[in-house]
């Protein structure tokens, strides 16, 4: 692993919290009132527009639930939606919250061209998008919600991401490369949250940490000129399984060295070797691998 200040590091395994960034759309006045009237996260900002007049651009559930817990703090927001009147991206019941609520107006089939101010947001300019009617309209600020973009890149090329970017992981934190580690917004997960990524973290330190031993001991037993091994893959869960791993015992036990490999605690070697079926015992001589057998074919 390069990096650009502290050099190259060598480790057997890495966590990655990437994070997101908001969708950027390039509109004139964006990047350079970011943090003076621009924001893209309402529980951050805020308590910075109270009292304010404000405008949120989307019409998925972020938006609109963003919008709605902004006019615990905002004089009036405003959402700016692309579609046609009545037509929202969100769930119904948010939908019908903003409907509902005093603070909340929309503004249909219209789009942002252009972010005025000085130092800070004072206009918007406003297109719609039907007949063309371009209108400017005071404002203090503005909220884009209209997606996120994981930070993914550096590892598109080594872990398994969905169509959006985000790494997969399973319920230990483990992408589809052994030994790399992900958690936080970063992930495919159904909520992106400071607690969440907390404890996506303590996940993942604690299956890494497990890994690394894990892959020490195999590399250990494995090692040029060790003798004939075998490794017996079974569920403890299973009273059928443990009652065959004593059997192959007694049958193996005089040729080969064994070990037991507990599928739920030690699945490393279990998963490398993409063994479908307990029990199973992967033989091994000198360190590489002979066959890998069923158990009613041992």
């Amino acid at each position: 692993m390069d990096t650009k200040r502290r050099g190259s590091f060598t480790a057997r395994s890495v966590i990655l919290a990437l994070g997101t960034k908001p969708r950027e759309l390039g509109i004139p006045g964006e990047k350079e009132f970011v943090g003076h009237g621009v924001a893209y996260c309402a529980t951050c900002d805020a308590e910075f527009f109270k009292g304010k007049n404000i405008y949120v651009l989307g019409a998925g559930d972020q938006a609109v639930e963003e919008a709605d817990y902004l006019t615990g703090f905002a004089s009036k927001v405003t959402i700016i939606v692309l579609h046609e009147k009545g037509h929202l991206d969100c769930n119904e019941v948010s939908a019908q919250r903003a409907y509902k609520n005093p603070k909340i107006e929309f503004v249909w089939s219209t789009t942002v061209q252009e972010i005025k101010g000085s130092d800070h947001v004072e206009a918007l300019v406003l297109k719609n998008v039907e007949t063309g009617e371009v209108s400017e309209v005071p404002a203090d600020g503005l909220f884009f919600f209209v997606g996120m973009v994981p930070q993914t890149d550096l590892v598109k090329e080594l872990a398994e991401c969905d169509k959006a970017g985000y790494l997969k992981v399973n319920e230990k934190m483990e992408t589809s490369l052994p030994g790399l580690y992900a958690a936080g917004d970063c992930t495919q997960t159904f909520l992106r949250q400071v607690v969440t990524s907390a404890a996506d973290g303590a996940v993942a330190a604690t299956a890494s940490e497990r890994y690394v031993k894990e892959r020490g001991q195999l590399d250990e037993i494995l090692s040029a000129g060790s003798p004939k091994t075998a490794f017996i893959f079974y569920n403890p869960y299973r009273n059928e399984d443990i009652s065959c791993v004593g059997e192959l015992e007694k049958k193996l036990g005089g040729e080969w060295k064994l070990y037991r490999q507990d599928i739920s605690r030690q699945d490393l070697l279990y998963r490398e070797l993409q063994v479908k079926a307990t029990v199973s015992v992967a033989f091994y001589q000198d360190g590489k691998l002979l066959e890998v057998k069923e158990a009613e074919q041992c």
